[in-house]
């Protein structure tokens, strides 16, 4: 099930949240805030980069990097919390960040089920054709 992921919804949600980590200002002079900003900033390219490799993949290999791109998104929320944390910062600092991962989680667990959904699809009969009317109870048309 091979996308164009630059025309996707998630893909345009995770380039947002890349670009407004990047954009974010540390306002805390300890390394550890400045270095937890570096990691969410780093976890939100990986989700960009993972998610544009699943495109490449099928089947079970793409569900599993679009669990991968999740969790790389989940790993942003995490260093975004523990910059606020260190900085002892309030959430609101930080709350279209945290809005965009939970976007960004949703579309990817919608995909995903698509995907596994594709990964079961051949084992499925066909529905019937809308056409063909369909026999009568008892078996007689």
């Amino acid at each position: 099930m091979e996308f164009d992921y630059e025309r996707s919804d998630a893909w345009a949600t995770l380039l947002r949240l890349a670009s407004s980590v990047a954009r974010l200002k540390v306002v805390s002079n300890l390394k550890a805030a400045g270095e937890a900003h570096q990691q969410a900033f780093l976890a939100a390219g990986r989700a960009c980069s993972v998610f544009a490799e699943a495109s490449l993949k099928e089947g079970s290999a793409q569900a599993g990097a679009l669990r991968e791109a999740r969790s790389a998104v989940a790993h942003c929320r995490a260093w975004l919390q523990v910059m606020l944390a260190v900085a002892n910062e309030p959430e609101s600092t930080v709350s279209a960040e945290l809005a965009l991962t939970d976007q960004a989680s949703r579309q990817l667990e919608a995909m995903i089920r698509l995907a596994e959904r594709g990964q079961r699809t051949p084992g499925r009969q066909p529905a019937p054709a809308r056409g063909t009317a369909a026999p009568a109870r008892g078996g007689r048309p």
